[in-house]
């Protein structure tokens, strides 16, 4: 569960971290324009780019802020990419053998709200209509385009609202929480243990860890709980100096348990 106040401070912080993100670099933001990840690796990876910008980014000063910084995406996938295309031996486990992704978290498009129906604005929600007579509840669906997917009515009430963009969702989720007449809010942030990627990014290299998680060697990628063993191979993306050609990976060591 999470809590936050002043939305619209945290509103001000999303408006500002497209400019004021420098460790992400500059690498063409706009995806049509970016030939290091281009729709062929966009179609491979770009789930894995956006979960590795909200994760790096839940870990930074902008933590807070519910924009993705502009940029990082297209960053991380064209890192990514980078090592699909890398003439290292060790690209074959990691992309041919073990086909390693993210985990399925975090949740970048959809956010679960719980209300209390005895507040007034909250009949606009439970009635089917996005918009209400709150202004904070209004300035985050319009500020987001956040839509209403559904009011449920349970052993709670609740709707579901989803983003037509990738967000940081645990910022909006923390947004939502203080206003009242929501009781708490909810969503993906955590899960199964398996195969995953890991990054860190220094502003001038990105450094990946693909790991192949498993319980039984006969069955990589399917573990009961927190993997009891775990391989993991580290590859550096390093990016040119002038931010505009593609980086270069290469494999740079691996280690943990044998590999299954």
């Amino acid at each position: 569960m999470l809590y936050a106040k002043k939305t619209l401070f945290t509103l001000l912080i999303g408006a500002m971290i497209s400019t004021t993100w420098g460790c992400f670099g500059t690498l063409t933001p706009d995806p049509e324009d970016n030939v290091c990840f281009d729709s062929e690796m966009r179609s491979i990876y770009e789930n894995d780019a956006i979960r590795l910008a909200v994760l790096w980014q839940q870990s930074s000063t902008f933590a807070n802020a519910i924009d993705i910084p502009e940029g990082s995406i297209e960053r991380i996938g064209a890192a990514l990419a980078a090592v699909h295309d890398s003439k290292s031996p060790q690209r074959d486990s990691i992309i041919t053998r073990y086909q390693i992704h993210t985990l399925p978290y975090p949740k970048f498009d959809e956010l679960t709200v719980e209300i209390d129906t005895a507040v007034a604005w909250t009949q606009a929600w439970k009635n089917g209509q996005r918009l209400t007579n709150n202004a904070n509840i209004n300035a985050l669906m319009n500020a987001y385009n956040l839509q209403l997917d559904g009011y449920f009515s349970l052993s709670t009430n609740f709707v579901i609202l989803k983003s037509p963009k990738p967000l940081n969702i645990a910022a909006l989720a923390a947004a939502f929480a203080d206003i009242a007449g929501v009781t708490s809010t909810d969503f993906e942030n955590s899960g199964g243990d398996g195969n995953n990627i890991d990054m860190t990014d220094d502003g001038t290299e990105i450094v990946l860890e693909y790991s192949v998680g498993y319980d039984e060697v006969a069955a990589p990628n399917n573990c009961n709980g927190n993997c009891e063993f775990t391989r993991t191979w580290v590859f550096i993306a390093t990016f040119p100096d002038n931010n505009i050609d593609c980086p270069n990976a290469q494999f740079s060591h691996s280690y943990g348990d044998p590999a299954p």
